[in-house]
């Protein structure tokens, strides 16, 4: 069976562009305190400051979150799974999962011989009060983010349970 790898779908660069954004903001805000802080006074100078700090956190912010979304991936090969993100590499069997339970907020813990493993979206699309997991592509085809859940559950032999 060849391997399938499911990544992030592409929505997630518009956190990079509105990172970029948010800090030539910024930017360009710093640049205008010390002449505010001259003109206008202290206070006004003060302001400014702190909003620019703000957006230039944002920013930054927004940076990280492209970078996990980046970083983020799931491998399923022959005989088990790796899930690779910023700051982990996990490798488990398909033989050693015991349980997929689905968690409040889109949110699925793997519990397998040795530990756990929590999956669950790199963001939600939200538009009025609707929220939607940001989906996966799974070999280069968008799919939706609970195409990877039930893949695992199937590879596995293992139901997801509902808490």
């Amino acid at each position: 069976m060849a391997q399938v790898t499911y990544q992030p779908a592409e929505v997630m660069h518009w956190f990079d562009t509105e990172s970029k954004r948010t800090n030539a903001m910024a930017k360009a805000q710093t640049r205008d305190i010390a002449r505010a802080a001259n003109e206008e006074g202290l206070i006004p100078g003060l302001k400014q400051a702190a909003t620019a700090a703000i957006s230039m956190t944002k920013g930054a912010y927004g940076s990280v979150v492209q970078k996990q979304a980046e970083e983020t991936r799931v491998d399923f090969f022959d005989a088990g799974f790796e899930f690779v993100d910023l700051t982990k590499r996990i490798k488990v069997d398909y033989s050693q999962v015991r349980q997929i339970v689905a968690k409040a907020g889109d949110r699925y813990q793997v519990l397998y011989n040795g530990g756990s493993l929590m999956i669950k979206p790199v963001a939600h699309l939200v538009a009025g009060k609707y929220r939607v997991p940001v989906g996966w592509r799974r070999n280069g085809i968008e799919v939706p983010f609970l195409t990877l859940i039930e893949e695992l559950s199937g590879r596995c032999g293992v139901e997801i349970i509902a808490e």
